[in-house]
This record gives structure tokens, C-alpha cells and sequence, in this order.
């Protein structure tokens, strides 16, 4: 998608290019980042949006009442700072359920949500392998009657292993129930972390769905 970067440019030309030449293309800080670390490993650049798919996440084990890790099939380790909230539907609060693509309903139990009582509670993504993650999409509406939704913000562990940020955080007060947020990202990831505010009369943090979107061959 920032292939016009690199028209009319040599071989030489390209080498020559900074951060800064990227970001006045309008590239992200952090993607621009990535592309010149990439283009000095002599790494591929230039991605193929077709090659794009949606990570299966659910149908998995664990995340459910009072647990705190939630294991995908793929091997993608999913760990809560707080225990899923406890609830009288089975099918309620449980991290699975943020992989069933269900964003429009009202219905508590179509959502996760944590019984954490602290300000920022954690969601935290372990991936079998590092994935370079085109975008991530958010629908962090959870439940209408109570107003139930959590702002939150999005993060990587970097390649000095320290957490970074791959949004701002975002308010989510005024969002429609079912409003989706698609992130672009444009980095390579093997851990991502959701911190996730406390919002309307839910104590604990939460969202309704995630779909994380990647490339293999980038």
C-alpha cells in the first residue's frame, strides 16, 4: 500500500531514503520505522493485499468464568489481567467470544468482559510466531442496557522488548452499540496487548469482537 514511495527510485535511490522521507508520505511513525529497518535488511517491502487473512481465534479452551488464559487452536495464548466475570449464562463474559464476529446484537452474553476493579485492566496476545499484522479491528460496544463498554488502546513488545504503542487510546463514550474501528497496523508482532478502561456502570474492562487481519508473506 506505500508502493508510491518507491516509484522512479533506483536501487541506490532507495537505499538512500530516511524514516523522515516515509513519514512526509504520510506513513505512520511505527510503520515507517518498520520499512526502513526492512529496506537495510534487504527484507520485502512491497506487500500484496490479497495475500491478507483473518486469524481463526475461536473455538478454543479456557476464558471462561474466573479464568484468566484462553488458548486458540492455532496456539495463540490470550491471558486477562482479571478473571472472566462470573455470570449466570453459560455463555457469558468469555474470551471466546470475541472471535464470533457478532458486533450488532445487545446481548451480554455475545461479549467478554472481566470483573477486574482496576482503572486499566490488560488483554494480552501471544502468538505461536511474530506475524506482520495488516490491521486489527475493534468493536468494544458490549452490552446497551447498562452501557457497558471499556476505551482502550493497542500495543506491541518491540525488538528491544519493551511495550510501544500501535494506537492512541480511544473514548469510546459516544460509540454507536456495534460501531467497529478497523486499525491499520503494518508491523510485525509476536506479542500485542488491549489496555482496556472502565466504562459505564461495569466495573471490569471488556470488548465485544476483535479480528486480527495478517500477511505470511511480508
Amino acid at each position: 500500500q506505500y508502493s508510491k514511495i518507491f516509484l522512479g527510485l533506483s536501487g541506490e535511490d532507495i537505499l538512500l531514503l530516511s524514516i523522515d522521507d516515509f513519514k512526509e508520505e504520510g506513513v505512520p511513525a511505527i510503520v515507517a520505522k518498520t520499512l526502513f529497518n526492512k529496506l537495510h535488511a534487504g527484507e520485502k517491502l512491497i506487500k500484496n493485499s490479497s495475500n491478507e487473512r483473518k486469524l481463526q481465534l475461536g473455538g478454543g479452551s479456557g476464558g471462561r468464568r474466573s479464568q484468566y488464559v484462553y488458548y486458540a487452536p492455532d496456539g495463540t495464548k490470550i491471558s486477562s489481567s482479571y478473571p472472566v466475570a462470573n455470570s449466570f449464562k453459560r455463555r457469558s463474559n468469555l474470551i471466546n467470544n470475541l472471535f464470533n464476529d457478532v458486533c450488532t446484537t445487545s446481548k451480554k452474553y455475545n461479549s467478554f468482559i472481566t470483573r477486574g476493579h482496576s482503572r486499566i485492566n490488560t488483554l494480552v496476545f501471544q502468538f505461536p510466531r511474530a506475524y506482520f499484522i495488516t490491521r486489527i479491528e475493534v468493536c468494544a460496544t458490549m452490552f446497551s442496557r447498562d452501557n457497558i463498554r471499556s476505551s482502550y488502546n493497542i500495543e506491541r513488545i518491540n525488538e528491544v522488548g519493551e511495550w510501544e504503542p500501535l494506537t492512541c487510546f480511544f473514548n469510546t463514550a459516544f460509540d454507536p452499540m456495534g460501531f467497529v474501528r478497523d486499525h491499520e497496523i503494518g508491523v510485525i508482532c509476536k506479542f500485542i496487548k488491549f489496555n482496556l478502561s472502565s466504562d459505564g456502570i461495569h466495573s471490569g474492562g471488556g470488548l465485544k469482537n476483535v479480528a486480527i487481519y495478517v500477511d505470511d508473506d511480508f
